[in-house]
């Protein structure tokens, strides 16, 4: 893996676009050059003033991707970037529009979610970012929006990569429709397995894989780097660099592949597991409700059978009669 230097990051910054690969390739990098993270976080918050507004979404997908996955290795970065998110914030909310608000807001809920800083903290971000967004529409009266279909276009494209490298993070990918008439009940255990089959063994937490991809070099991702140091003396070199490169792709696009089918498979599961809840909730409803209805049956036979008993004469009230006589007395009257 190349060395670390200033001009070496803003140059793959410049680089950088939304796609996941293109992320998580320059992610891995800063994640092993950790040791740098104070000169990487500052230099990060400066090209991000510099660079677009439709970019700077994608800015901060990288530094979301680096602050989740060095928080074992390199928790550095999650403390170098909480002193400057606030003013990074505060700089988003005045330049981006409505719908990157949303995204960043959805980014937000994941770091509450994965307690990646505490909740106070995410609240004042938040606060910032609404408060100066809407401030800054006020003062310029442009809605963002409403930009040119050009700049609209792009931004929604970079914004779609986006959106779906930060889907794929969370694990979130689900499917839009499930059939309902192949419902079947889902055992608790079933669905405990399958969630830590897929979280042992999905692709996208295979760090071994994506090392290796970042560390290809980065001739073979820009035709025209790989033009400047193509020779006739390295042809068959770089032959065999980019056969072993397409097919550690092909392998783990596989696999990725796989692993979305799981991931809708899980969100089925899922659906189903909740119907199962739902309908096993009606059913005990119902069942309650019927011995409901009965106890209420039962207490209105107690209140009568009580108030029959207190309707009962008091024997110990009747007036005293003269027993009848018992046979002994009858077979003395007949023998005198």
């Amino acid at each position: 893996m190349s060395g670390f230097t200033v001009q070496a990051f803003e140059k793959q910054l410049n680089n950088l676009n939304a796609t996941q690969q293109s992320i998580q390739t320059l992610s891995l990098w800063l994640i092993h050059h950790r040791k740098f993270y104070q000169t990487i976080v500052n230099t990060w918050m400066k090209e991000l003033k510099k660079v677009k507004s439709s970019r700077k979404l994608t800015f901060m997908y990288l530094a979301n991707d680096v602050i989740q996955n060095s928080r074992k290795k390199g928790p550095e970065f999650a403390k170098e970037f909480k002193s400057i998110l606030p003013k990074c914030f505060e700089l988003l909310a005045k330049e981006v529009d409505t719908p990157t608000i949303f995204s960043l807001d959805r980014l937000l809920k994941i770091w509450e979610e994965r307690n990646i800083y505490d909740k106070k903290l995410l609240s004042e971000f938040k606060a910032i970012l609404h408060a100066k967004h809407k401030s800054a529409k006020q003062n310029s009266g442009i809605n963002e929006i409403g930009a040119s279909n050009t700049n609209k276009s792009e931004k929604n494209s970079s914004m779609r990569s986006a959106e779906e490298l930060l889907m794929s993070k969370m694990g979130e990918e689900i499917s839009k429709s499930v059939d309902m008439d192949k419902y079947e009940d889902i055992e608790p255990e079933k669905l405990i397995k399958t969630l830590r089959d897929l979280e042992n063994n999905s692709a996208s937490n295979d760090e071994e894989t994506r090392k290796q991809i970042a560390n290809f070099p980065a001739e073979i991702f820009d035709a025209e780097q790989f033009e400047s140091v193509m020779g006739k003396d390295s042809i068959e070199n770089w032959s065999k660099v980019l056969n072993e490169a397409q097919r550690i792709l092909i392998q783990y696009n596989n696999r990725l592949a796989c692993e979305l089918e799981n991931r809708k498979k899980l969100s089925s599961m899922l659906v189903y597991f909740i119907e199962g809840q739902r309908r096993s909730l009606t059913q005990k409803e119902k069942l309650f409700n019927e011995y409901r209805e009965k106890l209420k049956k039962i207490r209105s036979v107690r209140e009568e059978l009580d108030s029959h008993l207190k309707n009962l004469p008091d024997l110990s009230q009747l007036p005293s009669v003269t027993p009848l006589p018992s046979p002994i007395d009858l077979f003395k009257k007949e023998t005198n």
